[in-house]
């Protein structure tokens, strides 16, 4: 306990002195960084975001925070390239499993070893989950259950509410930060790698490797992107 507040005061400290982001400075940076690609996340924000919204508000979980943690993603979404990466998994993944496909797909661009790895914590640690223990046996059948849930914004909207009580498990210290410290850690570990510990993703929150293409040559912290989504959103 002790080690944790020794933590969070730390964490507070280290986050407060950055300055708040105004709305509009968070549209022109997101506009003046990502241009069209942005202007395509806004229009998915606009319709795709509030089912999304709905789902997290009926189970209470903070929607503006989760929706920010996965904004940067949906600069990331092309239609075209989602439905090869979804065709590509059916052939590959459900027949072979993640050693052989594991692309990022859908809106919030997850992959289904992601999907699986937090699947397996939560029951392990007996939080809610969408699935049961022998939805987790590595067999065709089930991974092509998963597939089926990652296919849909439902799914993946059910999936990001397990990532945020499998971090808040993990770091349960996060829950007492300030709302936009909290979407900088969890944006951290959802780009990163969830399983990170704290000081690991300590590193990574200053790192640029986040970008909208493989053939894009701007890189960018995904934390301080989610960041101006987040400002974007509240404000």
């Amino acid at each position: 306990m002790q080690k944790n507040f020794v933590i969070l005061v730390i964490l507070l400290f280290w986050g407060g002195s950055g300055k708040c982001i105004s709305r509009d400075s968070a549209a022109h940076y997101l506009a003046e960084k990502f241009g069209r690609h942005f202007a395509a996340a806004k229009t998915l924000l606009a319709h795709e975001g509030r089912s999304a919204v709905a789902y997290w508000q009926s189970q209470n979980l903070p929607a503006n925070v989760l929706l920010a943690i996965v904004a940067p993603e949906l600069m990331r979404y092309n239609a075209l390239s989602n439905a090869i990466e979804m065709i590509s998994l059916e052939m590959m993944y459900v027949n072979f499993g993640q050693d052989y496909a594991n692309f990022s797909v859908g809106f919030f661009q997850m992959k289904p070893a992601f999907a699986e790895s937090l699947e397996k914590f939560a029951l392990r640690h007996q939080l809610p989950a969408p699935v049961s223990a022998t939805d987790t046996t590595d067999i065709k059948h089930n991974r092509e259950k998963r597939l089926e849930r990652l296919a849909t914004l439902q799914g993946q909207s059910e999936y990001l509410a397990l990532f945020y009580r499998v971090m808040m498990y993990r770091f349960p210290h996060w829950r007492y930060l300030p709302a936009n410290e909290q979407v900088r850690w969890l944006a951290t570990a959802y780009n990163a790698g969830w399983q990170l510990n704290g000081e690991q993703l300590q590193q990574f929150t200053t790192r640029n490797f986040f970008t909208i293409a493989h053939w894009e040559t701007g890189y960018y912290n995904y934390s301080q992107v989610a960041l101006h989504f987040f400002a974007l959103l509240s404000n």
